[in-house]
């Protein structure tokens, strides 16, 4: 049976000894029944991974004694996901998914044909459901990493940040030849910025705005795919080609 795990800010981690607080308390007492002297796998977000036996579990915190640990680098390439703001439930699926991936980073993004409106995203707490569902799925895909799940920003916003990659990759329809393939192939990039939109896709105007900071489209085939299947595809695509989706062991340290 796979150890229950849990992340904790680094701070939390002072000797050999590790802090574990908030929800996960009321998880590990009242859902997971587990006693001092069981292990549970506790990391910081930041690809430290430990092994650790619990040592006191008190109404507000639990307590555990480190045993062993690993480092798993996060090496670049690093891909992050500028997400054309989808309705209804479509984001969360899209968090989940891309977190199980590997994604780096996902940026909430309000185009043009954005239905949902910014103020009911911040009056639902969106963005610290989307951080939730991006936890919950690092601990079940057993990542040691956890994604950065930004604020929704306009997509002006975003011209300011995409020149920071190195590459920038635009999905989009109306791209009938240029794979991703043939955009990375003769290039190493350090960080990957994946563009796509929402229902409906970019407009012409979005994705030549895009294209003078230095993005490039591409293409998912001759198909035309939902938004959330077209992150999700175009994510995998872009580890496959970079190298990402293969296994890396680390060992275990005492």
């Amino acid at each position: 049976m796979t150890e229950p795990r849990f992340f904790v800010p680094p701070k939390n981690i002072q000797g050999l000894e590790i802090r574990i607080v908030g929800d996960d308390v009321n998880h590990i007492r009242n859902v997971l029944r587990l006693k001092p002297g069981e292990n549970v796998i506790v990391c910081d977000g930041r690809g430290s991974v430990y092994e650790t036996q619990i040592i006191r579990i008190g109404k507000q915190e639990v307590i555990t004694r480190i045993l062993k640990h690993q480092v798993q680098e996060t090496l670049p390439p690093h891909v992050a996901l500028f997400q054309g703001l989808p309705k209804g439930t479509k984001m969360d699926f899209i968090v989940q998914k891309a977190t199980e991936l590997g994604v780096f980073k996902i940026v909430p993004v309000v185009m043009e044909r954005t239905v949902v409106k910014l103020n009911a995203i911040k009056d639902g707490n969106r963005v610290q459901r989307w951080r939730r569902i991006a936890l919950e799925a690092a601990k079940q895909c057993q990542r040691a990493t956890l994604p950065e799940v930004l604020e929704p920003i306009s997509l002006v916003q975003s011209l300011e940040l995409l020149p920071n990659f190195d590459s920038i990759l635009v999905f989009w329809e109306e791209e009938k030849k240029t794979s991703v393939r043939e955009v990375l192939n003769d290039r190493l990039p350090e960080k990957v910025a994946m563009v796509i939109g929402p229902e409906g896709g970019l407009t012409e105007e979005e994705v030549l705005a895009i294209r003078d900071i230095g993005g490039q489209t591409v293409t998912l085939g001759n198909l035309i795919l939902r938004t959330e299947t077209a992150s999700i595809v175009g994510l995998a695509i872009v580890l496959y080609e970079l190298g990402k989706l293969k296994p890396s062991i680390a060992e275990w340290k005492i």
